[in-house]
């Protein structure tokens, strides 16, 4: 398996490459939950001072809640911002954010190593190619592959591909 970067990946002939995209209504609401939290988190002390100290906690947990939501929120806005998949005549690119790309050959793949006997994959491919799992989005409920029937009809393509040779 190789490693490539996104010039490099570009620079290749007649590529095909997809753009991660973000489910704006969700981002939205995950911004509006950490406003909301951080906004309940600032009201308590008005209403409370505090009185008896265990008020204390309700601040700080809301707060913590807030953040980790934003955190959340932020990594699926790089995620969507970074990753990409791309496909040419001999290899599969999926990169997840990273500073470059794994490059899978379309022969390593079967049904075994792409996870879709997996009834738990859901809408994620998990490849596994020379002991490395690569996971392959194509879509959550805040981020999705523009075009994701496309890339999985290839892969299924080569897929079917793959296992008549073996069965030959």
């Amino acid at each position: 398996m190789l490693r490539m970067t996104e010039k490099e990946i570009l620079a290749r002939d007649n590529m095909h490459m997809f753009q991660y995209s973000l489910n704006i209504a969700g981002i939205k609401t995950m911004d509006f939950g950490v406003v909301f939290l951080l906004c309940i988190a600032v009201v308590i002390y008005p209403f409370t001072h505090f009185d008896p100290p265990i008020w204390m906690a309700a601040p700080v947990v809301l707060a913590a809640g807030a953040f980790i939501v934003l955190f959340f929120s932020q990594k699926w806005r790089r995620f969507a911002k970074k990753a990409f998949v791309a496909y040419d005549e001999e290899y599969l690119f999926v990169c997840n954010g990273e500073s470059d790309a794994a490059a899978i050959s379309w022969d390593a793949l079967t049904l075994d190593n792409t996870g879709l006997k997996d009834p738990k994959a859901g809408s994620n491919l998990l490849l596994t190619i020379e002991n490395n799992k690569i996971p392959l989005r194509l879509y959550t409920s805040i981020v999705c592959i523009r075009e994701f029937e496309t890339i999985l009809y290839t892969v299924l393509e080569h897929i079917q591909k793959n296992e008549k040779k073996g069965s030959a």
